[in-house]
């Protein structure tokens, strides 16, 4: 297409930043089985990047 570049490729995430993924993530479920509303609602914005 004209003026348009179509190309395939993955992104990955750097290895520091998948360490505070992760700890973001235990700090917030702790091991608890039971996961209510807000515990969803906190790790949703983990997930998507706006904590």
């Amino acid at each position: 297409f004209l003026g348009f570049r179509i190309s395939s490729y993955s992104r990955t995430m750097r290895g520091k930043s998948v360490v505070n993924f992760k700890t973001k993530i235990r700090e917030i479920t702790r091991r608890s089985h039971n996961l209510d509303d807000a515990l969803i609602v906190q790790v949703n914005r983990v997930v998507r990047g706006t904590a």
